[in-house]
């Protein structure tokens, strides 16, 4: 505690950048609201290739041991690096406070999120129902993040629904980042995979990746193939075409979990 006041920390990965700005909006509010501190602990870069010593970068999270530390909101999904992301938990699973997950957890603490499922259900929908679709691509994150497989789940159930065709060879894993769209854009171009009709980015990151190499190369959006992201991010007018994608409420979802954080630790009622 800190003169009288609950402390708790905030691990997140470049705190700058518009969803965690979203996201942390909706927890200073609250934990101001609760008159509680929060300290936020993050880098500047996600990968290695944009920063020359990011493993010195990332040694801000040793103070994730701080023993001011009441309780731990833990970003999960806003950490793209795989490396970066196991080194946190076993950081976090050695901690004696209570912590609260935005995103997933595995189930190992409990967490907060949007219906991620849901929402590439709708997604898709649209693309079936209001395009007329029949024939969609996903791109999306980590193999072992339980999000990844959510979202691709989402598109899967309509395309099953609807009785159109989607199996495995419709699903390409990255890791939530610029390089994933890179490398896809690649195969389209070079005709190692066939273009669909649609692609559904599972974040906006890897759309842009994907659409800065097709406009390099002359590759015309939407006429070959639609593209559409998630997440909102806030850069989406520094690429071109400017990409359609889905905005999702982070902002409630911080101040969720710092009512679910404040409940565990004082056993205050959680706020709806």
């Amino acid at each position: 505690m800190l003169n009288g006041k609950i402390v708790i920390g905030i691990i997140t990965a470049r705190a700058s950048e518009s969803e965690q700005r979203d996201m942390l909006s909706g927890v200073l509010a609250q934990a101001k609201k609760l008159d509680i501190y929060p300290v936020v602990i993050s880098n500047l870069f996600n990968f290695s290739e944009y920063y020359a010593d990011v493993d010195i970068e990332n040694k801000i999270y040793e103070l994730i041991e701080s023993e001011r530390l009441d309780g731990i909101i833990y970003m999960e999904e806003l950490v793209l690096e795989s490396k970066l992301r196991s080194s946190l938990l076993n950081r976090i699973r050695k901690l004696d406070i209570p912590v609260v997950v935005t995103g997933e957890s595995g189930g190992e603490f409990p967490s907060i999120n949007t219906d991620v499922r849901k929402d590439f259900q709708d997604i898709t929908r649209h693309l079936t129902e209001v395009h007329g679709f029949t024939e969609i691509d996903v791109l999306t994150g980590h193999k072992e993040a339980e999000t990844a497989h959510l979202r691709v789940e989402g598109v899967r159930d309509v395309m099953l629904e609807k009785g159109l065709p989607f199996s495995d060879d419709n699903v390409i894993f990255g890791e939530f980042w610029f390089t994933d769209g890179e490398k896809l854009a690649e195969e389209y171009l070079s005709g190692r995979r066939r273009i669909p009709q649609a692609l559904v980015c599972t974040n906006d990151y890897m759309a842009y990746g994907l659409i800065d190499t097709f406009f390099s190369r002359d590759f015309k959006l939407p006429d070959r193939m639609t593209v559409i992201g998630y997440e909102y991010i806030g850069d989406r007018f520094s690429h071109v075409p400017i990409l359609s994608t889905y905005y999702r409420n982070r902002s409630a979802i911080g101040a969720k979990a710092v009512s679910i954080l404040n409940h565990l630790i004082t056993g205050a009622e959680i706020e709806d």
